[in-house]
């Protein structure tokens, strides 16, 4: 069946007829501490997630220091360009992330913006993709997902419904597993903008569905669970 409505990460299912998959979210939360990106892989398994998921941001392919929009940080980075700079790891650091995430018997995840951040991450052995907010109508970097079949799973912050139908579209076309992810795109998103409805609304597209959630509280992640 094409785009089947569960599908396997690790050890992990995803679906409908399986238990909420929990994603810990680290980003950048560690400030480019290999040791600090250790930590929140124990604290993510401690507090029972199913996985943990990073970020892997590549400047160089997503940023220069002449866009117009940039403006200056302040503090220890003078631009964004220089914060990803510094806080980016390693090959050899990134792996060893992934080998204690497996150890502690913890999914791995990590978002990235660019083809070549793709690569890097097929070479670690990545079992899925995240697509994060902003990026559904990267075409590319979508295509450079779907090549060798490993599910994605979408954030739809900033997209409306017409972008989410055309990348629904483009998956279907070689028949990837999927999940949608309802997203706002606030910092913090107030409760009552979460859109948990939304959620149901995606079931319309034969896919696992869930929530990517800003608010910083644990009520609309449960909400999420309820209507799942």
């Amino acid at each position: 069946m094409n785009n089947p409505i569960k599908f396997q990460i690790g050890e992990a299912w995803v679906g409908l007829d399986f238990k909420p998959f929990v994603i810990a979210e680290v980003a950048q939360a560690h400030d480019g501490s290999l040791r600090l990106a250790h930590s929140f892989i124990d604290a993510a398994k401690q507090a029972g997630a199913d996985c943990v998921k990073f970020q892997l941001h590549l400047p160089e392919f997503e940023s220069t220091l002449n866009e117009k929009f940039r403006v200056n940080m302040g503090g220890q980075d003078k631009d964004r360009f220089s914060y990803w700079e510094r806080t980016n790891f390693k090959l050899n650091e990134w792996q060893e992330l992934i080998s204690h995430a497996r150890q502690n018997e913890i999914e791995f995840l990590c978002s990235t913006f660019s083809v070549e951040g793709v690569e890097i991450l097929r070479d670690l052995g990545v079992q899925a993709w995240k697509l994060p907010s902003g990026e559904m109508w990267s075409s590319e970097l979508i295509e450079s997902m779907i090549e060798d079949g490993r599910p994605i799973i979408a954030s739809t912050g900033l997209a409306s419904m017409a972008d989410i139908e055309s990348f629904v579209d483009q998956l279907r076309r070689c028949s990837s597993a999927f999940a949608l992810l309802q997203c706002t795109s606030k910092y913090p998103t107030p409760i009552e903008e979460s859109g948990i409805n939304l959620i149901s609304e995606f079931r319309q597209f034969g896919c696992a569905v869930g929530l990517s959630d800003h608010s910083g509280t644990v009520f609309p992640s449960l909400a999420a669970m309820a209507v799942n």
